[in-house]
């Protein structure tokens, strides 16, 4: 007898005597291969998903956004600063353009951006009109201007 070498396994099983098997079955084997490719590879799976991803929604591979991340400077499109190490970059789109919620056509791509900066202009429903009134706004109530509530 022996013991599969599959740690999530370690069920004992009779190996043929004409194969050497270190696994109880096939299944164990790929199981056992796939996560320990899982966690050597963690960067390069990440990669693969990022970009499955970035193709099934934007129409655009790992690579294009690089070259826009390069085009753009690595700088945000909206706010004009840097993206740091590690942040999850996001596609600007125009939502008008496409007929499919679920993934746009890759020609209304208008930038990368902030996650914050992104999901700002999804608040004012990417309009102009709203964004225009939030900074008039904004900058009316920044000139201390007092506000009397009774």
């Amino acid at each position: 007898m022996s013991i599969c070498k599959n740690p999530d396994c370690n069920k004992e099983f009779q190996p043929n005597p004409n194969k050497k098997h270190i696994y109880c079955s096939a299944r164990c084997r790929t199981q056992y291969i796939n996560k320990t490719w899982s966690l050597n590879n963690r960067e390069r799976k990440t990669a693969k998903a990022r970009d499955l991803t970035l193709r099934k929604s934007y129409g655009l591979s790992l690579k294009d956004v690089n070259e826009l991340l390069l085009v753009q400077n690595n700088l945000c499109s909206l706010c004009k600063k840097p993206f740091l190490d590690g942040e999850k970059i996001q596609v600007d789109h125009d939502h008008s353009c496409c007929d499919t919620k679920a993934s746009c056509c890759g020609k209304c791509i208008r930038g990368l951006l902030h996650s914050k900066c992104n999901q700002g202009l999804g608040q004012f429903n990417d309009n102009p009109v709203l964004c225009r009134m939030a900074a008039d706004y904004l900058e009316a109530r920044s000139k201390n201007i007092e506000i009397s509530i009774h």
